[in-house]
């Protein structure tokens, strides 16, 4: 506050960011909540998008046209 304050005094403009690392709780899943999921997300990214996107174009929420091409990022250090 006291930065605010003699910032104020100062005139000058500055940027201000405030990122709360709790925004909701939990921060982890429930066990149940976990167990619900086990394994589901075993069939890999693709296979994953391809179901969901064949579910979104069976509901009509997707156009039948050609999906977005797939982000190609690299795989971060340590995660396979």
């Amino acid at each position: 506050m006291d930065f605010l304050d003699e910032q104020h005094k100062s005139n000058k403009p500055f940027f201000l960011y405030l990122a709360y690392t709790a925004p909701h709780w939990p921060l982890q899943a429930l066990p149940e909540d976990i167990a619900r999921y086990k394994g589901r997300y075993d069939i890999g990214w693709d296979s994953l998008r391809t179901e969901r996107l064949a579910r979104q174009r069976n509901w009509g929420s997707c156009p039948q046209g050609k999906p977005l091409p797939r982000a190609t990022l690299p795989c971060p250090t340590g995660i396979t």
